[in-house]
């Protein structure tokens, strides 16, 4: 978990590119096998926490971003 802490920081304070890890996954969804999220979801969902989720999944869907299920979040 610190690692996955430590990559969402370096992006958060512009020390690495969001591109270099767009594709990283970490974590699984929940009650699929082989599929995960990546960490551009994750931090999608994290810069978009306070809003409910269906105005998240709109936001996310528009920007082209895998949005997290609400069992996940």
């Amino acid at each position: 978990m610190s690692e996955i802490l430590r990559y969402l920081c370096e992006v958060a304070s512009g020390q690495l590119p969001m591109k270099e890890i767009i594709h990283v996954t970490l974590f699984p969804v929940y009650g699929k096998q082989n599929d995960y999220y990546t960490i551009d979801a994750l931090l999608f969902l994290w810069e978009h926490r306070a809003k409910t989720h269906p105005s998240y999944v709109r936001d996310a869907t528009a920007a082209n971003v895998k949005v997290v299920s609400r069992p996940d979040r």
